[in-house]
């Protein structure tokens, strides 16, 4: 297999568990992953104030945190892993590298 080949493209959007969409697609190793929004209802703590929660989490569910990798190795980020993980994506995408 070369090294050139073209990375193939993201899948098309579609309903996923809980109605929450989900993107499939595979790596460049032919690996199937995903990236699909999420929420933390269900998911939540029994110990957790309720007021310390984020109200976009409530509020709005799917906007506040997504899944993204390859089967049950799935990251769950939130609202500003996301932010800082697409400013180091675009950073190696300008220099191939990443700053310090």
């Amino acid at each position: 297999m070369s090294d050139r080949r073209k990375p193939p493209a993201l899948g098309k959007v579609e309903p996923g568990p809980n109605n929450f969409p989900i993107i499939a697609f595979r790596d460049r190793d032919g690996v199937l992953c995903t990236l699909q929004m999420s929420s933390l209802i269900g998911r939540l703590p029994r110990s957790l104030d309720l007021d310390d929660l984020d109200q976009v989490a409530l509020n709005f569910p799917g906007t506040s945190f997504i899944w993204l990798g390859a089967g049950l190795e799935r990251m769950h980020l939130g609202r500003e892993q996301v932010k800082e993980l697409i400013q180091r994506l675009e950073e190696w995408l300008t220099t191939g590298k990443f700053d310090e």
